[in-house]
């Protein structure tokens, strides 16, 4: 090795071992668009909302949630959306693989995502589709995904959904194609 390139190594070395020297190894987050680290992470989660007047409204259980303080949100592992009516009896179940749920009490829900109708006397007894976004406040869903929807004595699917789940009212947005059933299944 000639001493041109043994002198290119050592400084080569040199420069290596003085880098591992002064660094101290912390990655710390940029405030724009750097790593984000979550605030809390919490495991078994169940968190409940109640209207003004005190009554339960809805219940969130999660089995893993972590929040983000920087980006006002929360991730979600196989989150359970409970909703209840004006009695406080349940009314819907909202489940799914993934979620988010953001400071503007939004829920967004992916992958396996199955809304059930709990009461008695359904006009839909579930929905299901990959993605789903509810207003927890409104109790409002939409997606623009495939849906489909069962009932007594139906089946229905399409394109894309708003829904009004208070109202029990649904709307399939686009190519909706529906079987009904002489006996309910």
């Amino acid at each position: 090795m000639s001493k041109q390139n043994l002198l290119i190594l050592t400084l080569f070395l040199a420069a290596v071992g003085l880098w591992r020297w002064f660094d101290d190894g912390d990655v710390q987050p940029e405030e724009n668009g750097g790593l984000y680290q979550p605030a809390f992470i919490a495991t078994q989660l169940t968190t409940r909302h109640y209207a003004a007047d005190g009554a339960l409204k809805q219940t969130l259980t999660t089995e893993k949630a972590e929040h983000y303080n920087q980006l006002d949100m929360t991730e979600l592992t196989r989150p359970r959306i409970v909703t209840r009516d004006a009695q406080g009896h349940d009314q819907w179940q909202l489940s799914g693989e993934k979620g988010v749920l953001n400071g503007e009490d939004r829920a967004l829900l992916r992958n396996q995502v199955e809304l059930r109708y709990l009461g008695i006397n359904p006009v839909v007894q579930q929905m299901k589709t990959d993605y789903l976004e509810m207003d927890l406040g409104k109790q409002q869903i939409r997606t623009n995904l495939k849906v489909e929807i069962d009932g007594p004595g139906f089946h229905n699917q399409g394109t894309g959904l708003l829904a009004e789940l208070e109202a029990e009212k649904y709307q399939l947005l686009s190519n909706s194609h529906a079987t009904y059933f002489t006996t309910p299944r």
